[in-house]
């Protein structure tokens, strides 16, 4: 898959671009041109578990102004550190936007009536971002 030359460093890296067994074949040359060659163990590479999102939870179905409301996403697969960002809609039009954090929760405070819903925004650490919105909370005043 990968061919090196000759050179001063004891090291390679490469990564792999599909699922299976990698091994490594190491060459080492004197300045008489003996060469000698030694077989790393194999490293066996699985495909990686899409980024997907498995809910977008609100703690209620119905809330009167003034009252909190909590909403819950929960991600699997992805690469790497996962990293969480919402946006909360009245009746469709944006009233706050967060930015990417570890928390999985966000909390918004009603001010009017009207239908809320969050959004659920998910990011890997390969940059990958996934999102999914939540059923409607009733707000009644």
């Amino acid at each position: 898959v990968m061919k090196g030359s000759y050179g001063s460093s004891k090291t390679v890296t490469y990564t792999p671009t599909a699922a299976g067994t990698y091994t490594a074949t190491f060459y080492v040359k004197d300045s008489a041109g003996t060469v000698v060659t030694k077989n790393s163990g194999g490293v066996t590479v699985t495909a990686a578990v899409p980024l997907t999102i498995s809910s977008v939870k609100a703690d209620k179905t119905a809330a009167a102004v003034g009252e909190a409301i909590t909403w819950t996403g929960a991600a699997t697969g992805g690469t790497g550190t996962l990293q969480y960002g919402f946006r909360i809609y009245w009746d469709g039009t944006l009233v706050m936007k967060g930015s990417y954090g570890s928390s999985r929760t966000v909390t918004y405070t009603p001010t009017a009536a009207g239908t809320y819903t969050a959004k659920f925004y998910v990011k890997d650490s390969a940059g990958t971002v996934v999102t999914q919105k939540s059923g409607g909370v009733t707000v009644t005043g």
